[in-house]
């Protein structure tokens, strides 16, 4: 592709995956009960999907409930409309 391949949308939902008792890890951190990160998946004008991750917490434990909120509506918007192989743009602008 020559042309730039402009962010349509950009789309975060919180996973939660609880560990059984007898996987659970215990660190520093305490117990991980459970596996929880943002999904986040970004479409392009041209329909490519791209799709990445991010935690609100050390150890992939905690609330994702405010990361997805900023993801969803402040840091996606903020991209929509750009470039998507500018990353340090991207990086900078949110």
């Amino acid at each position: 592709m020559n042309g730039p391949l402009t962010i349509r949308s950009v789309e975060a939902r919180w996973l939660h995956c609880p560990i059984p008792l007898d996987r659970q890890h215990v660190s520093d951190f305490g117990r991980i009960a459970s596996f929880d990160m943002a999904l986040v998946r970004v479409e392009t004008e041209d329909g490519l999907v791209g799709w990445g991750e991010a935690k609100a917490a050390v150890g992939s434990a905690g609330s994702c409930r405010a990361l997805v909120a900023c993801l969803n509506d402040e840091l996606g918007p903020a991209v929509v409309g750009q470039d998507a192989r500018r990353v340090n743009e991207l990086a900078g602008r949110m």
